[in-house]
């Protein structure tokens, strides 16, 4: 194996004191990682084989429910990449696991691990002897008991499929999914489960487009302002002693100004806007949108300034409770 290359997430002493990398503990794999799937006692785990780490750990639910015999860790302290410490709950003696047919042994400590059951580090690969490890392809290989073991990592993006009943219990445990698919259109007449297509090809299902035909007035381009509503009309209220807000427009380029003398002449034909007399006026700007056309915004900040807030302070927990 080459070793050439720097390893700037571990750092050794006089002491040999045990350091973990930031790819075990956080759980965010670099190149210097790869991780494997191995058997203890017929239950699979994932196995984070790390250079940057100088022993092996073990995550403390993982020692659980492998039901392992734990042993005292006394005082001993993890010192990770990122300059955190971690205390070590405890250590497993002689830990036996298995790659493809070939039987390993190894000591644990058992600390709180991210994304991964168990981490191999220098502690263990260096019993290995020459090692050819292709990080690219994410494969390695090495000679244990005269045969020859090779690894395949497990690459991003891989997906397997997940019973119902152990999806649930991975729910409980907390575990971290990274996609999830599910298809509940096992039968094309179910109006209550499946979704139809549009003319558009979104879906869209029964019940919402029941309410988009009922409410279809709702859903249409507005053609004309609101009509006026006593006690209900919107109002601005204004700081006492200033006078209405009156700014001139922005200097635009002309390709902006003929854009905004478009949209604000359709607006005027939609009935959206109508002229008026105010003495208020605010300057407008164009937004571009994903689309490359444009968006009309008005600066409403000099108004903003002189407005009067509507106040609604928290109500105090005691009064709530």
């Amino acid at each position: 194996m080459d070793t050439s290359t720097e390893q700037p997430l571990v750092v050794h002493d006089g002491n040999n004191r045990p350091h973990a990398s930031v790819s075990a503990v956080i759980g965010v794999a670099d190149y210097t990682t790869m991780k494997v799937r191995d058997t203890h006692a017929k239950r699979v785990i994932f196995v984070l084989l790390d250079t940057g780490s100088t022993h092996n750990f073990m995550d403390p639910k993982t020692a659980e429910l492998l039901g392992v015999k734990l042993s005292s860790a006394g005082c001993s302290t993890v010192y990770v990449a990122d300059g955190s410490q971690l205390g070590v709950r405890s250590k497993v003696d002689k830990f036996k696991w298995e790659f493809h047919g070939s039987n390993f042994q190894a000591d644990f400590m058992v600390i709180p691990l991210g994304n991964c059951d168990v981490v191999l580090g220098v502690q263990w690969l260096v019993t290995l002897g020459d090692i050819t490890w292709n990080l690219q392809k994410l494969e390695m290989s090495f000679v244990a008991g005269h045969k020859k073991v090779l690894l395949h990592g497990i690459k991003p993006g891989s997906v397997r499929e997940v019973k119902a009943l152990k999806f649930n219990k991975k729910q409980e445990s907390q575990v971290q999914i990274s996609m999830i698919y599910a298809n509940t259109c096992e039968e094309p007449n179910n109006k209550q489960i499946c979704a139809i297509e549009n003319n558009n090809n979104t879906a869209v299902f029964p019940a919402i487009k029941q309410l988009q035909e009922e409410s279809a007035d709702i859903f249409e381009e507005p053609t004309e302002l609101p009509p006026f509503r006593d006690n209900h009309n919107h109002k601005i209220p204004i700081k006492e002693g200033y006078d209405p807000i009156n700014q001139r427009p922005y200097r635009y380029a002309v390709h902006q100004k003929n854009e905004i003398d478009k949209i604000v002449e359709d607006l005027l034909a939609k009935g959206t806007i109508q002229k008026s007399s105010s003495p208020y006026a605010s300057p407008v700007v164009l937004v571009k949108k994903k689309d490359d056309s444009w968006r009309l915004c008005v600066d409403c900040r000099g108004l903003n300034g002189v407005t009067i807030k509507d106040r609604f302070p928290i109500p105090l927990i005691e009064d709530l409770i």
